[in-house]
Formats: structure tokens, C-alpha cells, sequence
């Protein structure tokens, strides 16, 4: 995010470029106005001594976002929202300095409406009260990185939770009894007593009998002699048939789904998983929303570097925030998942104590310029395939 800084921040610390930028990023020159679009340059003038001249230019604190702002290999300042502020700051002849500091502290000046920013905020009811907001240059999301689960062991305990395990154990066990009762309700009487009379022993034969035989093992030291345990005994046979064909399919199955699949699938499993999100983001405001417990991180690299090393199931943020850190780590396994759990919409974000007509002129000139064919162009550099909206890309 860009943010027009507190006063608190003084203008030479950690200034890390000056502007207007000396021209669009992509194309020549600007545009021309259509007829019924409004003039920013007709709602507002630079003047002496007043926010955004030489004299004072504007403090836009700065800190790391990509891909809306970051430092390229040079150490200057760029980034989706960066080419769209410079390009706003040249057509309003608008001079600023970039202050760079931490993303808690920038988070901080958007809610506690001290500064602005332009590495592009969430739109939300909050920052709206407490900061001029200008319309979305941008949609985006809450995204869910993760980790492919890979091996068999993994699979196997993915595929099936303790509590599917604790009803399969419980189910089978009714049914061993059942036909342990049946199988000695018909045998107990009969002169060859391989299933006692007396329940207390009988039944636990006829237990024995039913595993053994549901696992088509049947050893022969329990054998039915009338002809309705028979009868019981052939229903059984039959059924354990089913039984374990049926069952085994259900594993396979699931086993085969789970492999090289996903830790978490979506935001139903956040709850039981290790999850992580930068604290005072929009992310970690819709966590506690869903009720979700998760570690607290100072920045999306921390939370990413966590989540390759295996100590977290799942770090939140912000979906562009995501592929960006997470597309280079794609060889260790992790994934972004391709639908946000939340979406949101990304804007600039300034102090209400700048002159009403400056924001509206701001406001005015960034609906311009996002309308332009250029800025298609300016999207694509920095989202690749376009990911926030499932576009086409440019160039296929």
C-alpha cells in the first residue's frame, strides 16, 4: 500500500523516492479525456505552499505488499498500485515522497485514519469511516495457501478422521454381535457343543466365529450343525462378502483422493488445522469471524516461509499476496487453493484532513486511468494470467 503518512513520520527518514514518476510505466502519452468524463485538473490545482507541491509534498508511507508494492532488484519502489499511483501523481502534477515502514504500521494509519496509502487497502466499513477511500481499481480475495500431502501414510490418515474410524470400529462391532446372538441362539440347544448354552460363553463363541468368518479365514473349530445356524451362517457369509468389498472400496477411494491432494481443501477444515494470517489484516478479521484459532505473523513472507517448513496447514492473506510469494515454492509443494473464501475489493486509501477537492480529483483521475487500454497491460505485468478474475490472457 501507499499511504499518505502521520505527521508524526518525518518526510527524510527512510524517503525512498520523490514524485511525480517521470511517465507511464506502459504506452506514451496520457489518454485523452472523452467528453463526458470529468477534468481532475478542473476539480484540482497544486498550490504554493499547499498538500502536494513542492512545498509540501504529500508522505506516502510505503512497506511490503506484492504484488501491489515491493522493491525490485534495483531497490526502488514498484508494484500494481505504485504504476497506478505514479500515473494518477503525473496527470494531477501532485509531488510526494514514499516513506517506508513496517505493514503494521501502515495497517494502523488506514484503521486510526492518520495517514494514506496507496499500496491498496480492503474496502471495508471501518477504513471507510476513518479514511478517504477511493472507488476499487482492483477485486481480489481471502485465499487459503497450503501444502500438497504427499506419501501414503498421510493419505491414509487424511482419508480417514478418527471419529469415521471410531463409527466404522462401532458398526462392525453391532454387526459381529449380531450375528454372534443369532448363530447361538440356533446353535445352543444342539448335542455338539461348539457354542455353549449359556450366554456368558456362548455369545463370546459366536463372536469369535462371526470375525473369523466375516474375514473368510473360518479356521473350522466353530461350525454350525442345525439348519437354521446353517441358514444364519450362509446369510453371514454372504453379507461379510459384501461387507468387506464395500468397506474396501470406501478406503481405496478415499486414499486415492487424498494423495498428492491437499491439506486443506477449503475453509470447512480451517477449524481442526494450523493456520496462520497476519494479525490486523482484513484476513484475520474474517478468522475471528469464522471462529478459526490461528498463529500470529508480522508479515505474509514469515507466514509463507512457516507454511513451506511444515509448521502450519494453511496461512491466509490476501489471494494476489499469495500467488506471488507462493508461485516460486510451487516445487516444495505448496499451492494457493482456487477459490477465495472471501472476496473483497482493493482501493487507495488517504487522510480526510487532505483538501476534499485533492481526494476527489484523485478519485476522479485513478477511474480514468484504470480505464485506459493501458492499464490491462499494467495488470497483466504484474498478475501474469490475470488470477483476480479468471480473464483471458492478453496476449493468448
Amino acid at each position: 500500500m501507499l499511504a499518505v503518512a502521520a505527521s508524526g513520520f518525518a518526510a527524510a527518514q527512510n524517503a525512498a523516492d520523490v514524485g511525480p514518476a517521470s511517465g507511464p510505466l506502459v504506452g506514451g502519452s496520457d489518454p485523452k479525456l472523452t467528453a463526458n468524463s470529468a477534468d481532475p485538473g478542473a476539480i484540482w490545482q497544486p498550490t504554493p505552499g499547499g498538500p502536494g507541491s513542492s512545498e509540501k509534498p504529500l508522505e506516502i508511507l510505503l512497506a511490503p505488499r506484492p504484488p501491489f508494492a515491493f522493491k525490485d532488484e534495483l531497490g526502488q519502489w514498484d508494484g500494481l498500485s505504485i504504476s497506478l499511483w505514479r500515473e494518477i501523481a503525473e496527470r494531477l502534477q501532485i509531488e510526494f515522497v514514499l516513506v517506508e515502514t513496517t505493514l503494521e504500521q501502515v495497517v494502523r494509519a488506514v484503521r486510526e485514519g492518520t495517514g494514506s496509502t496507496i499500496i491498496g487497502v480492503a474496502i471495508t466499513p471501518e477504513r471507510a469511516k476513518s479514511s478517504f477511500l477511493t472507488h476499487a481499481f482492483e477485486s481480489s480475495g481471502v485465499g487459503i495457501a497450503t501444502r500438497e500431502r504427499i506419501g501414503l501414510l498421510p493419505s491414509v490418515s487424511a482419508s480417514l478422521e478418527w471419529m469415521e474410524v471410531l463409527q466404522l470400529l462401532l458398526l462392525l462391532i453391532l454387526l459381529f454381535f449380531i450375528a454372534a446372538v443369532l448363530i447361538w441362539i440356533c446353535e445352543r440347544r444342539h448335542e455338539v457343543k461348539h457354542f455353549h448354552p449359556r450366554a456368558s460363553r456362548g455369545i463370546p463363541d459366536g463372536m469369535w466365529w462371526s470375525v473369523v468368518t466375516f474375514a473368510t479365514i473360518g479356521y473350522g473349530d466353530k461350525v454350525p450343525q442345525t439348519i437354521a445356524g446353517r441358514i444364519v451362517a450362509a446369510t453371514w457369509i454372504l453379507f461379510s462378502v459384501v461387507l468387506v468389498a464395500l468397506f474396501t472400496g470406501i478406503i481405496a477411494s478415499r486414499i486415492t483422493l487424498t494423495a498428492g491432494a491437499y491439506v486443506v481443501t477449503g475453509a470447512d477444515d480451517l477449524g481442526h488445522k494450523r493456520v496462520g494470517a497476519v494479525d490486523g489484516t482484513l484476513t484475520s478479521t474474517i478468522l475471528r469471524r469464522l471462529g478459526v484459532p490461528f498463529e500470529r505473523f508480522e508479515s505474509d513472507p514469515d507466514g509463507v516461509d512457516a507454511l513451506a517448513q511444515g509448521r502450519l496447514d494453511a496461512f491466509i492473506s490476501d489471494y494476489s499476496v499469495l500467488h506471488y510469494y507462493v508461485e516460486p515454492l510451487r516445487e516444495r509443494g505448496l499451492r494457493v487453493l482456487p477459490h477465495p473464501i472471501a472476496r473483497d475489493f482493493i482501493a487507495l486509501s488517504f487522510s480526510r484532513s487532505l483538501p476534499s477537492n485533492l481526494l476527489e480529483a484523485i478519485d476522479v483521475a485513478m477511474l480514468q486511468e484504470i480505464a485506459t487500454p493501458d492499464w490491462t497491460w499494467v495488470r497483466h505485468r504484474y498478475l501474469g494470467l490475470l488470477i483476480t478474475t479468471g480473464e483471458e490472457d492478453p496476449e493468448a
